[in-house]
């Protein structure tokens, strides 16, 4: 039982401490402790309204939809022409497959 207290208040920094020796390593550890620590916003302990975070959602579709790179007409036209044909020569295929099975099915049955 005292080993999963311990293993409670160890830190993630306790193996890096026994690892690293020297002054300029350590300082860099304490630089990300501090980091680690910063003080939480006021605004994310706040809950905001209904109104707000639809807000905020609405802005965030508008940011993402500038970033979205559209295609050309042409390679639009051309992309879905294969597709199409794809989708038919698939369906062919195994409608092909069907029927076989089927008449190989009625001999034996």
């Amino acid at each position: 039982m005292a080993q999963v207290v311990k293993n409670k208040n160890k830190t993630k920094y306790d193996d890096i401490d026994k690892v690293l020796e020297n002054d300029k390593s350590k300082k860099a550890i304490e630089k990300t402790k501090k980091n680690d620590k910063k003080k939480p916003n006021k605004k994310t302990n706040e809950k905001r309204s209904l109104w707000e975070r639809f807000m905020i959602y609405c802005h965030g579709v508008k940011d993402e939809w500038n970033k979205v790179h559209w295609t050309k007409k042409e390679n639009l036209i051309k992309y879905s022409i294969a597709t199409i044909c794809f989708v038919i020569i698939l369906a062919i295929f195994f409608y092909i497959i069907t029927f076989v099975f089927s008449h190989i099915l009625s001999l034996f049955g």
